[in-house]
Parts: C-alpha cells; structure tokens; sequence
C-alpha cells in the first residue's frame, strides 16, 4: 500500500505543500524519520525544503510536493568496493525503482563522465513533442563512487508542468542567433545542439567555438528567438577511452653553470676569511 501511495505521489505532485507535509514525502523516500533544516531559494526562487537523516539530504519542492533527490552530507567513507561503469548504472538503476517508479523503466542511462572518483551517470526519458525535445518527461543526474560501490548522490529533474511549447526557430537558425550573441558568425558548433524545455519555455543550447578558441554556452528561446544566455564555457573536455596518456612533467631547465653549490659557498667563506687576516695584519701594522 505504501508503495502504491508513492508511486501516485510521484505521478501527480498535490501542489504548494508545508514544510511539515513536505518532510513527510522526504521521509517516505528515506524510509526513516527526518529533521528539517533551514530553507534555501533555489531556480529563481524556487523554495525546496531540506531535511536531513544520517549522513544524507532530501529535497522537496514545496511549489509542488516533487521530490528531488537527495544526496551525501561529505565526508562520508564506507568499505573499499571499486565498481566498473557497468555496475555503477545497475546501482543508479535500482536507486531510480526506489524514487521514480512511474518512469524507470523509460530512463536510458549514460555515463556522462569523471569527477574525482565519482562516477557521474545521466538517465534520460523519452524525447517528446514536436519536434522531440527533452524536459517533458524524468530525468535522473547520479554519482557512484567507484572506490566504494555505492551511489552518492541521486538528483531527480521532474518533467515541464506545461504542456510541450511551440517551436518556431529552426535548428539553423538558433545557431546563427548564438552565432551573432558571441560576436563570431563564424563560431564553429561543438557537438550537436539540443532542444529542451524548462517549465514553460522550449530553448536551443549551442556549444560554439570561436575563432581565439574560447569557448560558450549560448540558450536560444526556440519560440521567439531571443537570447536567454550567454556562458563561457572554460572546462577542459572530457578524456575519452582513446586519449593519449599524459606527458611526463618537463624537468625543469639546468642553470648554465655545472658547479654544485656547495662550491659557491665554500668560495664565498674564504674570502670573508682572506678579508678579516688582511683586517688584522693592517692593526697589527699600525
């Protein structure tokens, strides 16, 4: 039954809910009692209560009852269990039964990437709308560690509350609007631009390079055009499987002289001492 209860409360968030109502979502997903911290404003002011059990933290949207995820309150150190990629997802995998039963089953899992020893894992849901965008159906952003076995963090994206939203700017011309916003009409793309929604607006994001080699993070309203941002993007690229491995440090420059510097002192001592017999005879001379 309590299952059951879940799973209808994940399908269709209430609404507003209190602090106290909230709590008792965090804790259903807990399996556990919670205490309430402080409220924090997050997404342009989004309120999301935060409550705390263990070593962990959950997440609700007090706007809509959503559940959000939770993640570790560091340091937290568990048994040496190192884990492969593969078996990382199967972890998350298990971990979105847990928090998003309605839509499990849709999510294709990736490994987006490396970030210390977490392994960093995105599951996605069904594209949808026309044309086929992302942020109308769950999405899931994880860590496993690899060094321990076990996931670290577990965040949940609930899909737009609005219905999919018009599409009137083409591929092509987004990229010539982020083209134009860094000043660059000759900005080459990196990697394939995207079409998503976020609450109620449908948007392009375009990766460019320019012709110095900096590179941005352009948003596009896919509806009227308009720029929404524009970042710079100055993290290094991902290493892939086929990169090649790191070049050993460059020793440092050998000083144009060979002696050692022992020699330099020693040099230095005798003529102090030349200098204070030469200071003595001249006393003793007069």
């Amino acid at each position: 039954m309590l299952a059951l209860l879940l799973a209808l409360s994940l399908a269709l968030p209430a609404g507003p809910v209190t602090i106290e109502e909230a709590r008792l979502i965090a804790e259903e997903h807990a399996g556990g009692s919670l205490a309430p911290l402080p409220e924090v404003e997050l997404d342009g002011g989004r309120r999301i209560g935060i409550y705390t059990g263990g070593t962990r933290q959950y997440r609700v949207d007090l706007a809509t009852g959503a559940f959000l995820g939770w993640s570790e309150i560091p340091p937290v150190s568990g048994d040496p269990r190192p884990c492969n990629e593969d078996e990382a997802i199967a972890l998350v995998s298990e971990e979105a039964r847990r928090h998003v039963p309605v839509a499990a089953d849709d999510l294709a899992w990736t490994v987006v990437g490396r970030a210390g020893d977490a392994i960093v894992i995105r599951g996605e849901g069904p594209k949808r709308g026309t044309p086929p965008r992302s942020g109308l159906s769950h999405s899931v952003l994880a860590r496993v560690s690899s060094t321990e076995g076990r996931v670290t963090s577990f965040t949940i994206d609930e899909p737009a509350p609005s219905p999919p939203m018009p599409v009137e700017v083409s591929r092509e011309e987004a990229i010539a609007a982020a083209q134009n916003a860094v000043g660059d009409e000759a900005a080459a793309v990196v990697g394939e631009p995207s079409l998503s929604q976020v609450r109620d607006a449908a948007r392009w994001s375009i990766e460019l390079r320019d012709k110095v080699g900096d590179r941005y993070l352009v948003r596009i309203n896919a509806s009227t055009g308009e720029v929404m941002s524009v970042s710079k993007a100055s993290l290094p690229q991902e290493p892939t499987g086929s990169a090649s491995p790191p070049s050993p440090p460059v020793a440092a420059a050998e000083p144009a002289t060979t002696s050692p510097p022992w020699a330099l002192y020693g040099g230095i001592v005798l003529l102090c001492a030349i200098a204070f017999g030469l200071f003595l005879l001249r006393r003793r001379l007069n």
